[in-house]
């Protein structure tokens, strides 16, 4: 199955979070084959150039996104903070909508 740019760039991102994270070299078989199969689409200065600035961006909103889950995740907050969970929520809905 053909897996995108954008998706391999993506899963990237995410692998390198992970790994960083968790102060793991698990992942790092899998990152490997990610970066391996990027590497054929970068033979274009703009392409590569693009994909750079993509894959900061895919970071920072993947980061943003985490940060919104991670107090959820938690249990950080009461049943009367229903309010905040909804607006992490629709943030986090709203990230992802320009994530993918």
């Amino acid at each position: 199955m053909e897996i995108s740019l954008g998706e391999l760039a993506d899963r990237l991102v995410i692998d390198l979070r992970k790994r960083r994270v968790m102060g793991s070299t698990q992942l790092d078989k899998e990152i490997d084959q990610l970066q391996n199969s990027i590497l054929p689409h970068l033979s274009d200065t703009k392409i590569q150039k693009r994909l750079l600035q993509d894959m900061l961006n895919l970071a920072d909103i993947n980061y943003a996104i985490w940060e919104l889950e991670y107090d959820i995740r938690m249990g950080k907050f009461k049943e009367e903070d229903l309010a905040i969970i909804g607006a992490r929520a629709i943030k986090i809905r709203d990230l992802n909508s320009i994530r993918v």
